[in-house]
């Protein structure tokens, strides 16, 4: 359809101004590319960087080593002492006999016909006598955390391999440290909420040594405190003012006492109606403190009694677990209340062996009367500095009351 423009329409440009304030459109976004590797670790580019597995060392360690030092694979007769060489070598070797799905005289074969077949387990187990002969393998071993890149080996690379056989080697070697760990003797302590106050004032006689925590900066202080007891009980307190300084210095404190063979026993406060909004907005952070100590805490070191699942808004707590051992609408928080939660500590944990509380002996209100009775003790005294003489006895007949 043709329209006709009035005359009195301009055909110069109009410039419109937006609710930004400028002219126009808005200008297109600038953005950096950023291009990184896929993985953070180790560039080895020659076989004289330690870690290249065609590197040798200056003392010859593993100069006398042999195929049949390798663990768990089996090599036949005279294979079995042949000598090592480079961990290349060894590692093509034991990735073919340590193959299931061939025989013996199938893996001499593709021996001797120069097949390569790399497996990450083959390379672990190679690994693992390069760290336990050579002090360079051994060095390189626990300052790298992985493997970024690695010069090809006959055209071959095996970055990938290499690196997720290190990272198993690693975990393997962590698991080895924390059951070599001694058991730590000591007395049991217990980081406890407000309301075990009078548990703090009566010291080790209730068989425990119980400190009051009601933040994560006091928490870090008692912690000091415990360092001779053998087992923390950590409630974690309900504090929402931390510092991410405070959380890794509590977090410290307690891998060290896991490094020196003690216990842990983690414990999430009672949910209350009082507490219920703290509680809830806590939970991911006690939960990610949990995951961090169940990594560094070796077999039976560290105990959680966290059994509580939360779906549409509602918190579900499994019967006997101490979020849901106080009464839910409850306000008197006396001293009852913290024996109660520890009583359901330790019936919720009875593979840990914890202490029961130990009864305190009640002194008595007045000393006893004695023999006699006070008031006669009192006149026959008076009668005494009077100059009176003593009472007549009194002789009861026999039958009477």
């Amino acid at each position: 359809m043709l329209r006709i423009v009035p005359n009195q329409i301009s055909d110069e440009r109009i410039d419109t101004i937006t609710h930004r304030g400028k002219r126009g459109r808005k200008p297109k976004a600038k953005v950096n590319k950023l291009e990184c590797s896929y993985c953070r670790g180790a560039v080895i580019e020659s076989r004289d960087c330690k870690g290249h597995l065609q590197y040798e060392c200056k003392d010859g360690c593993l100069k006398e080593a042999c195929f049949g030092d390798l663990k768990d694979i089996m090599f036949p007769g005279a294979f079995a002492k042949e000598p090592l060489g480079s961990l290349w070598r060894a590692w093509v070797a034991a990735s073919i006999f340590i193959r299931n799905d061939m025989n013996t005289a199938e893996k001499i074969k593709a021996w001797k016909k120069g097949v390569i077949c790399l497996d990450a387990e083959a390379l672990q187990r190679v690994l693992r006598l390069a760290y336990d002969r050579c002090k360079d393998w051994t060095e390189f071993l626990y300052v790298t955390d992985g493997i970024s890149k690695h010069e090809r080996i006959d055209d071959y690379c095996f970055d990938r391999t290499y690196d997720e056989a290190l990272k198993s080697l690693k975990r393997d070697l962590d698991e080895q440290e924390k059951n070599r760990r001694s058991k730590k003797q000591g007395p049991t302590a217990f980081a406890a909420p407000e309301n075990a106050l009078l548990l703090e004032r009566d010291g080790s006689r209730r068989g425990i040594i119980a400190k009051v925590a009601t933040s994560f900066e006091k928490l870090r202080d008692v912690l000091d405190e415990l360092k001779a007891c053998s087992t923390w009980i950590i409630v974690w307190p309900l504090d929402t003012h931390f510092t991410d300084a405070q959380i890794c210095e509590t977090l410290r404190r307690c891998h060290q006492q896991l490094e020196e063979g003690g216990r842990i026993v983690s414990v999430f406060p009672p949910l209350m109606e009082s507490n219920q909004a703290t509680w809830r907005q806590l939970t991911e952070l006690w939960q990610m403190i949990e995951g961090a100590l169940q990594k560094k805490a070796g077999p039976s070191q560290f105990l959680s009694t966290a059994s509580h699942k939360i779906e549409g808004g509602k918190v579900f707590v499994e019967a006997g677990a101490p979020e849901g051992c106080l009464n839910f609408y409850g306000k008197n928080l006396g001293v009852g209340c913290a024996k109660a939660l520890y009583e359901c500590i330790r019936n919720s944990l009875k593979e840990a062996h914890l202490p029961e509380l130990n009864p305190l002996e009640v002194a008595p209100t007045r000393a006893p009367a004695p023999r006699g009775g006070r008031m006669w003790i009192t006149r026959s005294r008076g009668r005494e500095r009077e100059g009176l003489p003593p009472p007549p006895e009194i002789k009861r007949a026999r039958g009477s009351l």
